[in-house]
């Protein structure tokens, strides 16, 4: 992967370039939040279409699943797992109402619950429980990004 960082004061930034996948160190250097990048020109991302998993390919091979691959990887060091878009999400929320499609930042924890059992059930398959940090950690952003 390619390292970039400034000062020591800066946050650290890793690119991945198979996964574009970026994390970020907290000021105090002890928590990583990660940021799997994906433009797009379609329309907005639904939790299917993050979970679906590649046939044949080894595990993890959902897009949900090679993110959350980096909290396995840190642990508790994790504070956070985004996927960052430049397209919106096609989600619904805790009393089954959709978000706004413009909506910068979704928490997974406040996704409705087949959603969020949807997500489980697609980390279950690469990361058997009992895993930390749990789905709860997971966000969904959007952003302007080129494609």
């Amino acid at each position: 992967g390619l390292y970039v960082g400034q000062t020591s004061r800066d946050p650290d930034w890793r690119f991945d370039q198979h996964h574009v996948v970026v994390a970020e160190r907290s000021e105090s250097g002890d928590m990583i939040d990660f940021y799997q990048v994906k433009a797009s020109a379609g329309g907005p991302w639904t939790i299917s279409a993050l979970t679906s998993s590649k046939k044949g390919a080894p595990p993890p091979s959902s897009i949900i699943g090679k993110m959350y691959q980096n909290a396995v990887i840190f642990g508790e060091t994790t504070r956070s797992v985004s996927f960052l878009s430049n397209v919106g999400f096609k989600v619904t929320d805790a009393d089954g109402k959709p978000f706004p499609a413009d909506a910068p930042r979704i928490p997974a924890s406040a996704i409705y619950q087949g959603e969020r059992e949807a997500i489980e059930d697609s980390l279950d398959a690469d990361f058997p429980p009992p895993r930390k940090p749990q789905c709860s950690g997971i966000l969904f952003r959007r952003a302007n990004l080129r494609t």
